[in-house]
């Protein structure tokens, strides 16, 4: 089975460095850099030890715009299973 660690630690740099370029460049209102995957993964491991694709639940990253940082928006269980608060979806971003 892949690692997703060395994609992970490529993602991490490449993301610190596009954010603090747009901050140099003075864009940080101008530019929303948003960081997400087609769909979250399974709360449970499957039989070979892995996570299934999962429509319930994921994350999403997003910076600048000139919007408030420093925010969670939204909750899960204590398994991540499901929201326990209202659900947030593309539809929220506008």
């Amino acid at each position: 089975m892949a690692s997703i660690y060395p994609i992970g630690h490529q993602v991490d740099h490449a993301v610190a460095a596009f954010v603090q370029e747009i901050h140099d460049r003075g864009l940080s209102d101008d530019v929303l850099l948003l960081v997400t995957g087609e769909m979250g993964r399974s709360p449970k491991l499957n039989n070979n030890g892995g996570r299934d694709h999962y429509e319930d639940m994921t994350s999403i990253l997003v910076t600048g715009g000139g919007l408030n940082m420093g925010q969670v928006i939204g909750e899960s269980d204590a398994t991540a299973s499901k929201p326990t608060s209202r659900p947030y979806g593309p539809e929220n971003l506008t």
